[in-house]
């Protein structure tokens, strides 16, 4: 039994690669560069049986790296040749028999497990196999059972378990981190950075808030703050058409009414004058906008890190969580949630980028005496509590008021940004003007202080 090798080639290597081939082909350059990391995170080269798929999928790898346009057929055999592999792979004869044999990426994840699982089997043979005739040689019993408790760990592990560290290790790659980490990215709000000292490399944070509460502008605000101080940025709006991103930018940066001035068909001549100086003015902000709409978070991950490996973005918005797709079917949207939260969190520890996340509340925080907005009130509240390293709400009690009540309580115009989590840090209320017509945030000159408690 130990001389036929467990393998599946052609029901799985060859459906995986040549499926990974199909994306590459007929996918946008962004699905299948996000569908390849997705494989690769649990794939390698060296769990595949077959030598001629394992230097394929090795090379989709390398040219994946090399190169942000997808991993198409053509540019596959170009690679190929280039680095003498032809011969290696079978030939074009072989490729193109993968390439022609599938028209979809269906199922392809469970072709990527499957061969994990072969991978891991056929090592389980061959430790088996060497256990077996060291105690057919009469080696010492007890030397071969510590060797095997080895060699069946070295079976179960893999490139992302063996990861652990000494201390004496993990605090000079601390001390080695916190030299090279350069300046905290504050957020243009000295009432908030008061707080929070800024927006770190490694953090998730949330800003949260009910509809028409100003998620999308305060982070605009905060966005054109960084963009005048030269920090780059990569907005994802899930939600809005860029052209409404830039409106607001717009009118933010040249104190526009939005709707009346920046949005107006017939604009008076003195009106076209000032927003186009303010759009001159904020033409070379280092800002990217993704608006494309149904993006998921395999998407999202793989632009991300292109745009910080090829342009050195320093902050990633996403806008908003809820309408983040996982790319799986029949899941609840609590599992939904946790997945997409869980992996902006590592992707924000992978890039060394602060990842600012707007997220929806619950329906039920309007339902209540007292709508300030809670931590309860996130939607899947525990998944997304977890792993936030900051969490924020913009509340405006103006909008729950008449105009008489928001005045003679002294809340028109104002707006509470809500530090209800900091990871290590300090929490408490800041209070920002708005200005609707705008949607601009801004702060008094002399701002009070605020002293949190830990």
């Amino acid at each position: 039994m130990f001389d036929t090798p467990v393998h599946s080639v052609k029901e799985c290597e060859h459906a995986l690669i040549g499926k990974l081939i199909c994306a590459g082909t007929y996918s946008t350059p962004e699905k299948s560069m996000a569908l390849l990391d997705e494989i690769m995170s649990f794939v390698d080269s060296e769990m595949f049986y077959d030598s001629r798929n394992a230097t394929v999928f090795e090379s989709m790898k390398q040219l994946s790296e090399k190169s942000v346009n997808g991993t198409d057929f053509s540019a596959l055999l170009t690679h190929i040749k280039e680095n003498d592999l032809l011969e290696n792979v079978g030939g074009v004869t072989y490729l193109e028999e993968l390439v022609s044999s599938y028209y979809s990426t269906a199922n392809i994840i469970f072709y990527a497990e499957k061969v994990r699982e072969y991978a891991k089997r056929r090592k389980a043979v061959e430790v088996s196999h060497e256990l077996t005739r060291r105690l057919n040689d009469g080696e010492n019993v007890s030397e071969v059972l510590t060797t095997a408790r080895d060699s069946i760990d070295s079976v179960n592990a893999d490139s992302r378990s063996m990861t652990a560290i000494p201390l004496s290790e993990a605090i000079m790659e601390s001390l080695k981190e916190e030299e090279n980490a350069g300046e905290v990215i504050p957020t243009g709000f000295s009432c908030i950075d008061n707080i929070l000292t800024g927006f770190r490399q490694g953090q998730m944070i949330i800003l949260g808030g009910r509809p028409s509460q100003g998620k999308t502008s305060l982070a605009v605000n905060i966005m054109m703050n960084m963009a005048r101080n030269g920090v780059k940025m990569v907005f994802f709006s899930l939600e809005m058409a860029k052209q409404e991103i830039v409106h607001r930018m717009i009118a933010v940066e040249g104190e526009c009414n939005l709707s009346k001035e920046v949005m107006a068909t017939n604009r008076p001549s003195w009106t076209q004058k000032k927003i186009a100086e303010t759009a001159n003015a904020i033409f070379s902000y280092p800002i990217f906008i993704d608006d494309t709409p149904g993006r998921n978070i395999a998407e999202i991950e793989t632009i991300a890190r292109n745009l910080v490996k090829n342009e050195g973005i320093q902050v990633v918005f996403v806008d908003h969580l809820g309408w983040i797709e996982t790319g799986e079917k029949k899941q609840t949207e609590y599992e939904q949630v946790t997945k997409v939260a869980r992996q902006l969190k590592n992707l924000a520890r992978t890039l060394k980028v602060p990842v600012v996340v707007l997220s929806q509340l619950n329906r039920s925080v309007e339902n209540r005496r007292e709508i300030r907005p809670r931590m309860s009130d996130l939607r899947s509240s525990g998944a997304i509590e977890q792993d936030a390293d900051v969490v924020m709400f913009i509340h405006r009690e103006e909008y729950y008021k008449t105009k008489e009540q928001a005045e003679e309580m002294k809340v028109a115009g104002k707006a509470d940004v809500i530090i209800a989590k900091v990871r290590n840090g300090a929490t408490g209320d800041v209070r920002l003007n708005w200005d609707g017509e705008s949607t601009r945030f801004f702060e008094e000159p002399d701002f009070e202080e605020f002293t949190g408690e830990f």
